[in-house]
């Protein structure tokens, strides 16, 4: 039985279409719940070691709450982020209990764009960012497995472009009209 964003994702690929990369939120979104739980734990060891009034350690009690929620919060996105490319559009799945589906066809994307600072080439994971063919900007980040799925973005949005400008020259010269020709 398939899950749920499999499920969603299969009723989305259209005949002829195939998968040909994926790739979710990379595991650095979590870079925050982690520091803000070691801040607490280093305040509670720090309060309960310095102060003997128990009421002011419950803020580092209160920052260690705070992190576990927001890790799990990072960490359910996570779970139901999906980014798909295909042989015809990249798709964004998005959402855990209401679930949104962004999808831009190939022939729209004119430049993609790959940010990354040097923690994410060593780690492998960065901000996309895809310049539309109507001059709008899309952002996809903190992308995981970034190089490799830009490359597969890269590839097939040349592919498709020079595809479109063969049909465009095609349909083009199927208007021309032939030239006349002269009798001498």
């Amino acid at each position: 039985m398939l899950s749920g964003k499999e499920q969603q994702l299969k009723n989305l690929i259209q005949p002829g279409e195939e998968i040909l990369e994926r790739a979710n939120l990379h595991w650095m979104v979590y870079r925050w719940p982690v520091i803000i739980f070691v801040y607490g734990c280093c305040l509670t060891v720090l309060f309960y070691t310095a102060f003997i009034n128990e009421a002011i350690a419950l803020l580092p009690f209160f920052l260690i709450f705070l992190s576990m929620l927001g890790g799990a919060m990072v960490g359910l996105r996570r779970m139901a982020t999906e980014y798909v490319v295909t042989n015809r559009r990249l798709i964004l799945i998005d959402g855990f209990i209401g679930s949104t589906t962004r999808e831009i066809e190939l022939t729209d994307i004119r430049k993609v764009h790959l940010k990354q600072d040097s923690l994410g080439r060593r780690f492998d994971f960065g901000k996309l960012e895809l310049t539309l063919e109507n001059g709008q900007t899309r952002t996809i980040r903190p992308l995981g497995s970034a190089s490799k799925f830009v490359r597969w973005v890269e590839q097939l949005t040349n592919d498709a472009f020079l595809s479109r400008i063969a049909r465009e020259e095609r349909a083009e010269a199927d208007w021309v009209a032939p030239a006349e020709s002269s009798h001498s």
